[in-house]
């Protein structure tokens, strides 16, 4: 697949978009009471695959298939947001976003609180 161009901009809307849709206050819950692992993609009661955790979702949002962020599972934000979408400045600096606020998330914060962690809170504001 080829990598989709992104702005900063575009990651920080992506970001806003999925706490938006979930809630300020929203806890990811993988849906498995005997694990903590956090999946990017997963499947609903009919099983389709839908996103997951933060950055998943907010990959998703950016027009990565489900289907290509599933493949990266086992992989740090960084590394597969890297790997799936093009950022066309500031890449360190959107990936290190991204991967805090997956980090945040992970250690059981708020989908908010991951938003003013990584530094995207910034467009809620304006």
């Amino acid at each position: 697949m080829e990598r989709i161009k992104v702005t900063e901009a575009d990651v920080k809307r992506a970001l806003v978009e999925a706490v938006t849709a979930k809630g300020y206050d929203y806890v990811y819950d993988n849906g498995d009471p005997l694990s903590e692992v956090c999946w990017y993609v997963h499947q609903d009661v009919n099983g389709n695959d839908v996103p997951g955790c933060l950055v998943g979702d907010a990959l998703h949002r950016l027009g990565v298939p489900l289907g290509e962020i599933k493949k990266h599972e086992e992989r740090g934000a960084y590394g597969v947001a890297g790997s799936l979408i093009d950022v066309a400045e500031n890449r360190g600096r959107v990936l290190s976003m991204l991967s805090q606020a997956q980090d945040h998330q992970d250690t059981g914060g708020t989908w908010g609180g991951a938003l003013a962690h990584c530094g995207a809170v910034s467009l809620i504001e304006a």
